[in-house]
């Protein structure tokens, strides 16, 4: 793979986990904690839910790494 596709993979891969977190944090202020599914996140962050579970294993997964 060229050096360049790799540098816009990163970067698309590092913009869409950060679109996810930023999900994460719309519906645990919309909903709650107890509102917050996987199917939400996506919808909010405007992605396949498979998606959420390439970037992360969980649920706690992408709560602990949202918060840190």
């Amino acid at each position: 793979m060229p050096r360049l596709s790799r540098e816009r993979k990163g970067l698309l891969e590092k913009l869409t986990r950060q679109q996810i977190r930023e999900a994460v944090a719309s519906v645990i202020t919309r909903y709650g904690v107890q509102g917050l599914t996987m199917e939400e996140i996506a919808r909010e962050a405007g992605v396949a839910k498979g998606t959420l579970y390439r970037y992360f294993s969980s649920k706690s997964h992408l709560l602990r790494d949202t918060v840190d």
